[in-house]
C-alpha cells in the first residue's frame, strides 16, 4: 500500500494542503467555543442576578401597574385630594422605597438606569395639589439616586426646575 501511486500522490499533493486547512478549522472551532463559553457565562451570571432580584422586580412591576390604573381613576375624578389619589401617593412612596435596590440590579446587569415611573408620577400629583415643596423633594430624591429620565424633554431635572419656579410664584402670591 505504501508503494501505491495514489497513496503517494495523496501524501505529496493533498496532505500539505489539507493539514493547514484542518489546523485552521480546528483553531476557528476553538475560538467559536471560547466565544460561546463566554456568552454562556455572561448569560448565566445575568440569570443569577435576575433570580436574586426577582421578588423586588416583580413587586415594582405590580406597583407600577397599580399606580397607572389607580391614577387614571383618580385623575378622572378631577380631585387631586381624593382618597383614590391618596392611594396612588401611598403606592408611589412604597415603590420609591424599592428604587435603591433596583438601581443595584440595573448596575449589576450592566444597564443604564431607566425611567422610574413612580418618581415622576408622585411629583406630578404634588404639582396638581400645589404641594410644590413635596414635589421638589421627590425630584431631588430621584436625582440623588441617579434616576434622571422621566420621558419629558427636560426629564427629572427639568421637572425640578418647573416645580421650583411654581413654588416661587406661589410664595410671591401668598406674600402679596
Amino acid at each position: 500500500m505504501k508503494n501505491n501511486p495514489v497513496v503517494i500522490l495523496f501524501y505529496v499533493l493533498v496532505w500539505p494542503i489539507s493539514l493547514p486547512i484542518a489546523i485552521y478549522r480546528a483553531v476557528k472551532i476553538k475560538k467559536k467555543k471560547k466565544a460561546y463559553d463566554k456568552e454562556a457565562a455572561v448569560y448565566n451570571a445575568q440569570l443569577k442576578i435576575d433570580d436574586q432580584y426577582w421578588s423586588v422586580w416583580s413587586k415594582h412591576l405590580e406597583n407600577t401597574n397599580n399606580i397607572g390604573t389607580l391614577y387614571t381613576i383618580a385623575n378622572n375624578l378631577s380631585d387631586p385630594h381624593s382618597p383614590q389619589m391618596d392611594q396612588v401617593i401611598h403606592l408611589c412612596i412604597e415603590d420609591i422605597k424599592l428604587a435603591p435596590i433596583l438601581k443595584t440590579y440595573w448596575e449589576k446587569s450592566g444597564q443604564s438606569l431607566p425611567d422610574y415611573y413612580s418618581f415622576s408620577r408622585l411629583a406630578k400629583i404634588f404639582e396638581k395639589r400645589k404641594e410644590y415643596d413635596k414635589g421638589i423633594e421627590v425630584c431631588q430624591q430621584a436625582i440623588n439616586l441617579g434616576y434622571l429620565m422621566d420621558g419629558t424633554e427636560g426629564n427629572i431635572p427639568g421637572r425640578l426646575a418647573r416645580l421650583i419656579k411654581k413654588s416661587r410664584t406661589a410664595s410671591k402670591q401668598i406674600q402679596a
